[in-house]
């Protein structure tokens, strides 16, 4: 038969919550029997106190309820939920206590498991990495999100920025000087105003618009050509200029209002 180590049969009862077992001798007679209504510590501790003072090979028969007649082999058979077989060579009384159930090493000396790394050890170390791993990517996680917000904040901020006052307005304008699509617009438009419009015959009044209208062509002429000399883009920018008259008038005369104030 196999044997088990009695570390094993300790974290089996409070894992599993036994309570009811039987230990019987190599003889196979019973020398301890815990039927009592009991709950899983004092179990243990019952089991424990026995392995203390006790060694050799034995028998751990698990029951799954309080037997009517202990000594009913029937009755056991038909009740019994597992079995261990252990040996100790000393007493627990006389081994060093080092692990959770104050055991000691409780196999012999020549078995190849008695040297074996403590498997709660084992499982507290790798539940301390696990724990540090969660703590580090929780960190850099918070990091992501805090760089994220602060990318959105700065670009919100250039937005609004961006809009505001007269850097709106000149934003605007060199945004809408790169569509070509405005510059002829923008062309269109000047060119509407070399047109003479038609004026009835009023008496006295008719040379008056004739001046006037001269003197409004000699002004525009003489700006563009000045552009044309100074801005080698000014096809480019007057016609950006009328598509923002066309689609934001406000700003248009916003930039007006800024120029004339120059």
């Amino acid at each position: 038969m196999s044997i088990t180590s009695l570390n094993f049969v300790f974290s089996q009862f409070e894992t599993e919550n036994y309570r009811y077992f039987i230990i019987f001798d190599e003889d196979n007679d019973v020398v301890y029997t815990q039927n009592e209504l009991l709950d899983k510590e004092s179990a243990i501790a019952k089991l424990r106190s026995f392995f203390k003072d006790n060694n050799g090979y034995f028998t751990i028969k698990v029951f799954n309820k309080k037997l009517t007649n202990p000594k009913n082999r029937v009755e056991q058979d038909k009740n019994i939920v597992t079995k261990f077989n252990v040996e100790l060579t000393t007493p627990l009384a006389n081994i060093p206590v080092n692990n959770p159930y104050g055991m000691g090493n409780i196999l012999p000396s020549d078995d190849p498991r008695s040297n074996a790394p403590n498997i709660y050890d084992i499982f507290g170390k790798m539940g301390e990495v696990t724990t540090q791993m969660k703590l580090m990517e929780k960190d850099h996680q918070h990091y992501r999100d805090m760089k994220d917000l602060q990318d959105r904040l700065e670009k919100m901020e250039a937005e609004k920025e961006k809009s505001t006052g007269m850097n709106g307005v000149l934003s605007t304008l060199g945004e809408n000087f790169k569509d070509p699509a405005v510059l002829m617009g923008l062309l269109a438009g000047v060119g509407n105003l070399f047109k003479k419009p038609e004026v009835m015959p009023m008496n006295g009044i008719t040379s008056e618009v004739d001046s006037n209208v001269s003197e409004r062509k000699a002004k525009m002429v003489n700006a563009v050509n000045t552009l044309m000399k100074l801005d080698s883009e000014f096809p480019e920018n007057v016609s950006m200029l009328a598509k923002l008259c066309e689609n934001k008038p406000e700003m248009y005369k916003m930039a007006v209002v800024y120029l004339k104030s120059m």
